[in-house]
């Protein structure tokens, strides 16, 4: 991380309203000296769960400076899934918003991730929280089938769907959408409601 970006992010930090911005700020200093000094993955906690990843930027850092890092959203998903709802998480990544719903072991939350990196890292974090109510499928959503390609970046926050690869674009995944997900009453229970 050079200077510049170091100073934003301290930027970030002081204009939070949802922490504690001096703690914020040294929880920042202690980031970039642990992601130099500790060999990856990188796991922290996040609410009452733990998030890991072997890149160090994107999700694992907002976790880190933020914890709740989408406090309203994570917040609300927390709040409307109490006592066991469903919950779809249609381009999970790594999985934030896919542990947060399911820290409910009432909860069901079905999580779609079309790209194949981020999916290992998504049953990675999974397997790390032993969550049991959690479906995650290694495909895409879409309104009609067919396939797609997309960027497959070891930064996942990165990846993106593209036409045609450029000359050095990085490895492609190709992925097809999900069409139809059938969930039995079996699985979910009341929670189709």
């Amino acid at each position: 991380m050079g200077f510049r970006q170091f100073a934003h992010s301290l930027a970030l930090i002081s204009r939070s309203e949802h922490v504690n911005r001096p703690y914020a700020a040294l929880r920042h200093v202690y980031w970039q000296g642990r992601k130099l000094a500790f060999p990856r993955p990188l796991t922290l906690p996040l609410s009452r769960s733990f998030i890991s990843d072997n890149e160090p930027g994107g999700v694992i850092s907002m976790v880190n400076l933020f914890g709740l890092y989408d406090y309203n959203n994570m917040h609300l998903v927390q709040m409307v899934l109490r006592g066991g709802r469903c919950m779809f998480d249609v381009g999970a990544n790594i999985g934030s918003y896919t542990l947060i719903a399911s820290e409910d072991p009432q909860a069901f939350v079905l999580s779609l991730e079309p790209n194949p990196t981020a999916y290992a890292k998504l049953l990675n974090n999974l397997a790390l929280n032993r969550r049991a109510n959690v479906t995650a499928l290694n495909v895409g959503a879409s309104s009609r089938p067919g396939r797609l390609r997309m960027t497959n970046l070891p930064a996942t926050v990165l990846n993106r769907v593209v036409e045609t690869p450029a000359p050095d674009e990085p490895t492609m995944a190709t992925v097809r959408p999900a069409g139809t997900v059938k969930l039995t009453p079996e699985r979910i229970g009341r929670r189709a409601s």
